[in-house]
């Protein structure tokens, strides 16, 4: 019996000193972080954090998110070497203090929390450090320097996000008015539209649309997302929410404009344009969808030959209001062209010697259509000069014009631009 009960005590003398040495490895880690040694800070913050007996210490939580805050910050050539081995300095430091928030533990949450949150014109907290990384990610992946640039940034949002049901006293916000619950679920969501991630989409932006956040941009993202999946009646009725909410917004009123005219609901979009035209009618845009919308009615009802009327004097009132938008100049161009080329049908099919009076009216009409077209095309032409669509447009109304001379300079043009690409 004497000796099973050495043993016992021999076990729990054992564990005492483990937990004693584990203990003594997160007070060894804060003890070389205030000496500013940061090798041995990590070299023993790390083991505590690897023993079954201190790695959910609140303590140690929060000493580990010191030392990895200190290193993500620390520009000294003695701790380079860790920033290359390990570039999730900052996430590991923010995950550290959230666990301390997590453990519930008053003390080290309340220090956590001011770790995260920072001092006002002070000390810099990690939140706004780690919302810098996310964008920093997002850039990457733009810029082509790191395919999982978009899932890194949403990682840090999420983690972020975790940390404010803590905060009571909205301290987050107070150390950076950016940092918000909103800001950065929005920022989550438009990270998961560009990595094309459709259910995070809607967990994000969906979540704030439900709960009326206004911000145009929130309703345009959510509405390219579903148009991106095919579904253009969600993404009107998001466009629609945020009109209600920014009804005098111009890139929601474009986008609603954009979204009637794809699902050929033309009546309905002219009645929107004509209200918007009556809002603003110095905006150029406005005359342009308004005619585009008319022309495609008169396709659809070729005996509304008024459609066109409209929709002449609407593409004239915009060139009038910006005689430099190169598509509304392409779009009048297109207008007379397409005006022409019954005439010319016709022409062709009268001979010019037993009905001369009929084949020299219709003659004179088709050439001031195609010299209209062409004033256009021209105009485009100046203000988008290699552009080889509009290029093409002008080489073919000069040919009907019977112009070889012109018809030969462009596609010689042409040719020239396309052999440079």
């Amino acid at each position: 019996m004497k000796s099973i009960k050495l043993m016992m005590l021999s076990a729990i003398m054992t564990l005492t000193f483990q937990l004693s040495a584990q203990s003594s490895n997160v007070q060894t880690a804060n003890i070389s972080l205030n000496d500013n040694d940061l090798k041995d800070a990590k070299k023993y913050i790390d083991l505590a954090a690897a023993n079954e007996s201190t790695k959910n210490d609140p303590k140690m939580f929060f000493v580990k998110g010191d030392v990895y805050f200190r290193l993500a910050l620390d520009t000294t050539e003695k701790t380079l070497i860790y920033r290359v081995q390990d570039n999730a300095m900052v996430y590991k430091a923010l995950e550290a203090y959230i666990n301390c928030l997590k453990s519930g533990n008053e003390k080290y949450s309340k220090l956590a929390l001011n770790q995260i949150a920072g001092d006002p014109g002070k000390a810099l907290g990690i939140g706004v450090v780690a919302y810098n990384e996310a964008l920093i990610a997002e850039q990457n992946q733009f810029d082509g320097k790191d395919p999982h640039g978009f899932e890194t940034a949403i990682k840090y949002f999420d983690l972020l996000l975790s940390a404010f049901p803590y905060d009571k006293a909205n301290k987050i916000k107070a150390g950076n008015s950016e940092l918000t619950i909103n800001q950065i679920t929005k920022n989550a969501g438009k990270a998961a539209y560009y990595k094309k991630d459709w259910p995070l989409v809607t967990k994000y932006l969906g979540k704030l649309a439900s709960e009326s956040f206004i911000d145009p941009d929130l309703y345009i993202t959510l509405s390219k997302a579903f148009q991106e999946q095919g579904d253009t009646a969600t993404a009107i009725k998001y466009v629609e929410q945020g009109r209600e909410l920014k009804s005098d917004n111009q890139d929601l009123i474009n986008e609603e404009l954009f979204l009637y005219s794809r699902s050929n609901q033309a009546d309905k979009l002219v009645d929107k344009l004509s209200k918007a035209i009556e809002s603003d009618p110095t905006n150029a845009k406005y005359y342009y969808y308004r005619a585009s919308t008319y022309e495609g009615l008169f396709k659809n009802n070729d005996k509304r030959t008024d459609y066109m009327e409209k929709a002449e004097l609407d593409y004239k009132e915009s060139i009038k209001l910006d005689a430099g938008d190169a598509d509304v100049n392409i779009a009048l161009g297109i207008f007379y062209f397409n005006k022409a080329v019954p005439v010319i049908n016709e022409r062709e099919n009268t001979d010019n010697v037993k009905q001369k009076k009929k084949f020299d009216d219709l003659n004179i009409k088709a050439s001031e259509l195609l010299n209209s077209a062409i004033k256009y095309y021209e105009a485009a032409n100046t203000i988008r000069p290699n552009d080889v669509e509009i290029l093409n447009f002008c080489k073919l109304t000069y040919a009907q014009l019977g112009q070889e001379q012109k018809v030969v300079e462009i596609g010689n043009k042409i040719k020239a631009l396309n052999k440079a690409k």
